[in-house]
């Protein structure tokens, strides 16, 4: 879902417990939140030698626990902007969070040799230490490009 990223980690946060017992409509109202982040990596090719992405997630998730949706990534580069969005399938675990992996379905071509990258996303549900009743979506993602990146979403 994103050109190899990298997202600041915030302090370590103790994970949201939503368990498979829980309510299935306790852990679809989480899941089902609109997910917004920025991420950023180290790279060659801009000025300020950092690539930063845009990103939103919107799930659903079914009786199964499975997951679908889309993503989307903004990415900017010398003041052009260039989106990309992706479809999102995968699985929430009440142990191990959510998996889940983006496909691209449609986006801007970049300049040059970059290209847009889907991956699989392992993350973690956390209470917002800093927003009561918010959350954040945190873990990584192997890209299909090769690279790993580190993801962080939170909750308007």
């Amino acid at each position: 879902m994103m050109i190899r990223t990298l997202v600041a980690a915030v302090a370590v946060l103790p994970a949201l417990t939503l368990p498979a017992s829980a309510a299935p409509a306790e852990v679809a109202q989480v899941i089902s939140l609109h997910w917004s982040g920025v991420s950023s990596a180290p790279s060659t090719f801009t000025t300020s030698g950092k690539v930063v992405l845009a990103q939103t997630l919107q799930l659903t998730i079914d009786d199964s626990d499975d997951l679908r949706g889309r993503a989307t990534t903004r990415f900017t580069l010398d003041g052009t902007t260039y989106d990309g969005t992706f479809s999102v399938s995968g699985h929430y675990d009440g142990t191990d969070g959510l998996v889940f992996t983006t496909t691209l379905i449609t986006a801007d071509r970049l300049p040059g040799d970059l290209h847009w990258c889907g991956g699989t996303t392992k993350a973690t549900l956390y209470r917002d230490q800093d927003r009561a009743g918010h959350f954040i979506l945190k873990g990584g993602t192997d890209d299909t490009c090769g690279g790993h990146s580190t993801v962080e979403y939170t909750d308007p």
